[in-house]
Order: C-alpha cells, then structure tokens, then sequence
C-alpha cells in the first residue's frame, strides 16, 4: 500500500489517475463498482474507496478504513470502525476543554480563560481589565474595570483631605463608596457638589444643600438661597424705625427712609401753588408745588411778585407791543412799536413799501439806481417799468446795425428785453429753442426777437446778416467752374452763382466750350474723350499726328552696307504749351511743331521719357547723322558723294554761317553781331536737311541715344549731343561732330532733344 493516495471525491481520484503521478507514476485501474464503492487497484491488489469517504489505512467488509491508528477520539470519524462515531471513552473527556464531558463541548467564558475539570467547564481566571462581580451567574467576567488609586478606594495616608472623583477605584463594582453624599457638605448629593453660600454657612440634607442663617451684619433681601445673603446691613444692628431722611436704610429692609413723615410746603401767590415735603436722596424736598419762574410778557404773574409783565414796555418794544404783547413783524421791513401798536420803521434793502400800507409790509422788491431806461427793470422803483414809466429816457442815437438789408432799422423799447431793432423783410435772425438762446431777447417763432444770426444761410446776392458781407457762408460763389458731363475743349467755363433756391450754388456757364476737333500737340484734349494729347486714334476722333519726316537711306557704319527707314520729328522739341514766346510748362510728352520755343534745360532721362510718352524713342547716332548729313537733292552735288559720307553741314559741305543758328548767324533779330540767342523752331527756314527737317545744325544741341564709355564701370559715362547749338561755332555745327559727351543728368540752355520713331506719325 505505498503507492496508495488519499481520495476524497470519485473526480478527485479520476483526476489523479489521469495527471499520471499525483502520488506516484504506476498506473492504476479505476472501477466503479454497483454497490457505490471503487476497485483501487495496484498491481493487481485491490482497495474499495466508498465516494466521499477519508479513510485511513485498514479495511472491512462493510469498507470501513480506520483512522488514528484504530482509536477513537473526537472527530467525527468512525476511527474504530465498531459502527458508531465518536463513541469516546468518558476517561477522555474530563479534562478536554474542547470537549469537555462530551465531544464537541468546548468550555468558554465571555472575557475569561476557561478550564475543564472533572468534565465541567469551570471559569479560569478574567481577561486583563475584566472582573467577575457574580461568580454564581456563569456569565464570565462581565464587569470591566482598571483599578486606581492604588486600586484602594480610600485616601491615601499622603493625601488625607482627598476628594472623591466618581471612579470605581477597587473595580468592586461601586464608586466612591466610603464618601457620605447624603450629609457631607463638600460632595452633597454628588461627588464634590459643596454647599456653599454667600455670606452664610450651608448643610447637607439627605443629599441636598441647604443655607442656614446670615452671618452677622448681612440678610438674604430678595429671599432667593441661590444669591445667599446678598444684602449688607448699612447700620447694624439695624434700628426698628427709619424715620430720618438720611438715605440710609435704618432698619436692614432694603429701602432708605420710609418711615418719613410728609408736611405742607411752597407758596401759593400768582401763579405758585403749595405741596407736601418729601424725602429725596437722603434730602427733604417740596413735593408736587408750583415753584416762581422767569417772568413772562403773558398777562400772569409767573415770578409770583404780586405784579403781572412788570419787566416789559409794551408801549414801545416791537417784541412786546400793545396789552397782547405782540411781536411785531411785517414782509421784507424792519418793524418798531409806537403807544402801543405795531408799525414800519424802515424796509429791508431791495424792498418798496409801494402801496403805503403797513400790513403788507414792504411788498415790492425794487432798489433804486436812478430815472427810468428801456432796460426791463423799474429804475426809479416807481411800480412803471420801461415804456410804461411816461419819465423813461429816450435814445441818444439809433443803436441797430445799418448794413445791407439792415438800413434803415431803428430800435423800440420791449417790456423785458430793453430797445429792440425792427429789422425788415430778408434779414435773418439768430435761431433759439427758449428765451436763454437770445441773450435775454424774446425767442418767438424759433427766432430770437431783434438778434442778427451769426451766420447768413441763404445765398441770394444779399447781406442777410447785415455784417457788411454778401453771401459770405458760401466760399464757392464766384470761383470757376466747369461744365459737368464734358472734357477738354468741349466743355463750357464760367463761375458758381446763388441757386434758385437760394440755399446752395450752381455752376452758371459764360464761356461756352468748343466743338471737338481730332487731337494736336498742345496740351488740351482736342477731340473731348479725356484724354489729351493722345497719341492713339479713338472713336472720338485722330489722335496727335507729330510732324515728321521719312528717312530712307543705305549706309555703311563700318559693318558693311545696312539700309536705314525711320521717321524724326521735323523740329526740335517742344513742350505741349509751348508758344512763340513761352516755352510752356506742361511736361507730360515732346510735341514737334514750328514756330515755338523748343524744349531746353531738360537732362538725358527726361528727354527720353518725354520721346516715349509720345510714343517714341531718342534717334540713334546713325540715324541722326543720316537725318543731319543728306542735303537736298538739288545741292546734293555740293557734298562729297565719292566716299558716301553725306554732306557736312544740312546744307552742304560749304560752310554758310548766316544758314543756322549757330555762332555767325546772321539772321539774330535781337541785335547785329549778337548770335547767342535762342530762335523759335523752323526760325532759320535755310537750316533745312533731307528738304523739310530743320534746326539739325545750331539752335540746340539734340541729345542722341548714343552711349559713350570709357572702359570702366559704371556705365555708359554719358551720351553725345549732336548738332552744335547758337553759341557754338563752325567746328561744332557739323554733322558729323560728335565731340560733345555729356552725363545723363546734365541739363543747360543750350541743350534740347529730337524724337524718331521706326513707324509713320
């Protein structure tokens, strides 16, 4: 049987037998057999296990396995297997507690230790802090309790005069057990409950305080034991009567002087009557009588003299005038009393005693300040104010404003707002909302009554506000206009009038515009689209037709034979507003016409920006010099042809300084000999090349788009000017001099610009 396990349950042993070693790894057979007991079997030796049973080693035929080596003890368990369980020898269970007598009798004993004697349960001892106050009720140790106090419920001999403290000291079940509550005045009652009182020694009852007689010299007043005895006696031992008003209580009954006997006092003359003495704070005093008091202006004797108001003159005092000692008083006056009735001795400053009467007393408030003006006040306090007052002054000289339609105004006196101006039709007034608006004028209609306005607002080619000036809140009366819905020429000029509705202005038209033509050079919008000078033609008509000539010509630069087709402008450059006596001053673009004062002082940039904005561009060198150099057809024999180089002046090789405006000009209309003077455009009508392009050679210099540079940055060091100009002399007027290289920004007199272009004006 080594190999045997112990099974509680069938699963546990089916369980066992397939994890192949929970007790050893022999394999086994498992039967259930019908009589409910399983076949163990072990190497052919059989076991039967009955389901649920835990048996030991050792079998029978009913397989009943012992237990506890076949004795029996508590456990209920067969352990003998004689077929009874627990069937335990009473020798056994004498001294068991846990089975004490009996199996499954376990001794205990609540906060106690238990024991089992002679098969009894008997208590062994409490738990610390418990006690067993009744061995006999078999509840344990039911009282619990830490001694103190040395676990002595008495004082200690250390401590005599101890108290005691409602604490069981010897846990015997009682507290405090040696102290007398129901006599001892220091625990009455209750532990450490004295009987204590005010001025009075007190005794315990049967467990409750009592207070026993007053010490000497106190008393218990109000009767209340809880405040002792609260009262000192002032005099002891106290006296039987207290008759003396003293203020001392005599006799010890809580109150002073009630034994004092009341007598008849005071006077009872005029208006004082007699009373009874009385005692008062320890003084006699007369009770309930009418004493003297200041005397009165009433009709009574109030000092009780015998005499009635003897201390007032009622014949002359204004406080108590006549037998009714009346205060006299009147409105706005200062009264005085006279035999005996009231009246005005003089007003209050600022007040008239207009009706005369003394009962009404100074009832018009005037203060005079002399004869009466047209003011709004009474001057003379006379009850007449202004026109009312037939003594009113009347004006020196008329005060009212006499310009524009203020002529002939003149000024009457109003109730309330002193000389108003009566100002006729037209004039305008200063507007208001109340009287406070007008500077104490009246305010009627929303108009201040005889007050200009400071502004005139209407525009009718009048002075309305009289201040000298027409119209003057309308700042644009007068100044030019324009007609509206037209541009340029076509639209009419003139200046701004009075509307008709006499409240703004309106643009009336004086000089009507002009019909529209197709667009010149001139710095007005010629055919009226809003656009001036234009180059681009438009529904509303041509735009500008520069006058240029056609350049066609084959030359040779030095890079072979090149022909050469463009346009240059006939004159020199001109502004849009240029005349034969001004140069103008509109810059927007070049314009090229004749008999103008050509454009001047302008710098290369500029030049080039007035060429674009007229849709072109500065000539280049080659084609100026084309331009310059090809004389007219008819001289053209004149110049050299045999080297192809055109003609050195515009017209001819031959010098003629009386042709161009240079140097020697002889054509200068200002003075013999004095050449240097600026001409008009095409003013030297022989200085032509090409037949109709002038002013090539002299007049002005002409900035070309030929940049020059001396090999070092930046670049370009400048352009050449081309043409020479009427202060230079023969060298400079050639064609072919391109001497001259001037820095993009130079501008001077004699310096002006051509424009060309690759297409027809």
């Amino acid at each position: 049987m080594a190999n045997l396990c112990r099974i509680s349950s069938i699963a546990a042993i089916v369980a066992s037998a397939l994890a192949m070693g929970a007790c050893d790894q022999d394999p086994y057979g498992i039967t259930v057999k019908p009589d409910g007991f399983v076949d163990y079997y072990d190497q052919g030796g059989g076991l039967d296990l009955r389901f649920g049973g835990d048996y030991g080693t050792g079998s029978d035929s009913d397989g009943c396995t012992q237990s506890n080596q076949g004795i029996e003890t508590c456990d209920n368990q067969d352990n003998d297997c004689n077929g009874t369980v627990d069937d335990v020898a009473a020798s056994t269970l004498t001294n068991d507690p846990q089975n004490c007598g009996s199996c499954g009798n376990t001794c205990y004993f609540p906060n106690a230790f238990a024991k089992c004697e002679n098969s009894k349960c008997v208590l062994d001892g409490c738990a610390p802090g418990f006690h067993d106050l009744d061995p006999n009720d078999g509840k344990g140790c039911e009282y619990q309790c830490l001694p103190s106090n040395g676990g002595a419920e008495e004082c200690p001999p250390a401590q005599p005069d101890c108290a005691c403290d409602n604490v069981d000291n010897d846990c015997d079940g009682k507290i405090d057990e040696i102290f007398d509550t129901t006599t001892d005045v220091n625990n009455c009652g209750s532990c450490g409950n004295q009987c204590l009182y005010n001025n009075a020694p007190g005794s315990c009852e049967n467990g409750v305080c009592k207070m026993l007689a007053c010490n000497s010299g106190y008393k218990n007043i109000d009767g209340n034991d809880g405040t002792g005895c609260e009262y000192k006696c002032p005099i002891f031992p106290p006296e039987s009567v207290d008759d003396n008003c003293d203020g001392i209580d005599g006799n010890c009954d809580g109150v002073a002087d009630e034994g004092f006997a009341a007598v008849p006092c005071g006077i009872d003359t005029g208006e004082c009557s007699k009373g009874t003495t009385g005692c008062s704070g320890g003084a006699v005093v007369c009770q309930g009588s009418t004493d003297p008091s200041v005397e009165l202006c009433d009709g009574k004797d109030n000092n009780c003299d015998g005499s009635d108001d003897e201390i007032f003159d009622k014949q002359n005092d204004p406080r108590y005038c006549g037998a009714g000692c009346v205060q006299c008083a009147f409105p706005h006056a200062i009264p005085g009393c006279k035999n005996g009735s009231c009246y005005i001795a003089v007003c209050e400053v600022g007040y008239i005693n207009l009706d005369g009467q003394d009962s009404t007393g100074c009832e018009y408030p005037c203060s005079p300040t002399g004869a009466e003006i047209c003011d709004g006040l009474d001057n003379d306090c006379n009850g007449q104010i202004d026109g009312a007052d037939p003594g009113m002054v009347a004006l020196a000289s008329n005060p009212c404003v006499q310009h524009g339609l203020c002529a002939g105004a003149t000024a009457t006196c109003q109730a309330g707002a002193g000389w108003v101006c009566n100002f006729g039709a037209g004039v305008e007034l200063k507007s208001c909302t109340t009287t406070n608006d007008c500077n104490g004028h009246p305010c009627s209609g929303g108009l201040c009554t005889g007050v200009l306005a400071d502004e005139e607002t209407l525009c009718d080619d009048k002075d309305n506000d009289c201040d000298g000036l027409t119209d003057e809140s309308f700042a644009q009366k007068g100044e030019s206009c324009a007609e509206a819905g037209k541009n340029g020429i076509c639209q009419g000029t003139g200046s701004f009038v009075c509307a008709q509705d006499t409240l703004s202005t309106t643009c009336d038209i004086d000089t009507p515009g002009l019909a529209s033509t197709d667009e010149i050079c001139n710095g007005l919008d010629d055919d009226c689209d809003g656009l001036t000078d234009e180059e681009a033609d438009d529904a509303a008509g041509l735009g500008v037709v520069d006058t240029m000539v056609h350049i066609v010509s084959t030359f040779d630069d030095g890079g072979g034979s090149q022909l050469y087709d463009f346009w240059i402008y006939t004159y020199e450059a001109s502004k849009p507003d240029a005349s034969s006596s001004l140069a103008g001053t509109i810059l927007t673009r070049a314009c090229s016409k004749t008999n103008v004062v050509p454009w001047n002082n302008i710098n290369y940039t500029d030049a080039d920006a007035a060429c674009a904005a007229a849709g072109k561009r500065l000539c280049t060198a080659t084609e100026w010099f084309l331009a310059c150099s090809g004389a007219p057809a008819t001289d053209a024999t004149t110049c050299n042809t045999t080297t192809g180089d055109g003609c050195y002046f515009p017209y001819g090789d031959t010098y003629v300084g009386a042709t161009c405006n240079g140097l020697d000009y002889d054509g200068d209309p200002v003075t013999a000999g004095d050449q240097d003077v600026l001409l008009n455009t095409g003013a030297a009508s022989a200085c032509v090349s090409n037949g109709t392009v002038y002013d090539l050679s002299g007049n002005l210099r002409e900035w070309t788009d030929d940049a020059r540079s001396d090999g070092t940055l930046p670049d370009p060091d400048g352009y050449t000017v081309r043409g020479g100009a009427y202060d230079t002399p023969e060298g400079g007027l050639r064609c072919d001099s391109t001497f001259v290289v001037m820095p993009e920004t130079f501008i001077f007199p004699n310096l002006g610009f051509r424009c060309c272009s690759d297409t027809a004006p």
